[in-house]
């Protein structure tokens, strides 16, 4: 097992010396031994500075992140509390996945069901193949890429929108956990720990969905009465000619 000095720990994790001296303050990183008047780490100390780093990095708080490590270090897994949290309602969609045939899917996707434009919606994941068929795993958002191309927006584009809305919707259901896990959960994390889960932490976690949903519907509305109708007039101007 490899040692290190301080220095050598920070330049190893990426981090600072003031940092782990602030996380062994808190009680996230094990004191190190001593070796003379010298403090000798080891991978384990770096392999935590890992963890608390990419937890730092999906928004959890240092006393979420004490509260987490504390119930690994009193001897329970990391992976039982975390999937605890994190797998307590399932599936959080009560739509269903749909087969379509392959001619059912062309006449979705239009011209580019056959081409490069297929390749880019299974790359995606807007579709998978499945026997002599697709799986489309939300018809829903298959429905909305139809109406988008059937208004006149192009495949690609319609999937370089998809896209973007992933990463926005990953970004906010990773700060709606962080938030929970942070304030509510990290409370319970002793008691997840062993795979059992309290009614309240399973409620809270249930609700986490509809609440998220009610948050973007109400912020998008706003948006595009807030946005929409002078950005319909700009393109409208645009399309005319006229500059404005």
């Amino acid at each position: 097992m490899a040692e290190y000095l301080i220095d050598d720990l920070a330049r190893a994790a990426g981090t600072t010396v003031r940092n782990i001296r602030a996380y062994q303050d808190r009680g996230l990183l094990l004191a190190p031994r001593r070796r003379g008047r010298a403090a000798v780490y080891d991978d384990q100390h770096l392999a935590r500075l890992g963890l608390i780093g990419g937890m730092l990095e999906r928004g959890y708080s240092l006393a979420s992140i004490y509260e987490l490590t504390k119930a690994w270090d009193e001897g329970h897994s990391l992976g039982a509390v975390l999937g605890a949290m994190c797998g307590l309602a399932g599936d959080w969609s009560d739509e269903s996945a749909r087969h379509m045939t392959e001619a059912e899917l062309a006449a979705m996707l239009g011209p580019g069901a056959q081409g490069p434009e297929l390749d880019a919606a299974l790359a995606f994941g807007l579709v998978q193949r499945e026997g002599d068929g697709y799986l489309v795993p939300s018809p829903d958002e298959l429905a909305v890429g139809y109406e988008l191309r059937t208004a006149g927006v192009p495949l690609n584009a319609v999937l370089a929108e998809l896209r973007a809305v992933r990463e926005d919707a990953e970004r906010i259901a990773q700060r709606m956990m962080a938030m929970s896990a942070e304030h509510v959960l990290a409370g319970y994390a002793r008691d997840m720990a062993g795979g059992e889960v309290s009614p309240q932490v399973a409620d809270i976690v249930s609700r986490l969905p509809k609440l998220a949903l009610t948050v973007m519907r109400a912020e998008l509305a706003r948006a595009m009465r807030l946005h929409g109708p002078r950005m319909i007039e700009d393109a409208v101007r645009r399309a005319a000619g006229d500059p404005g």
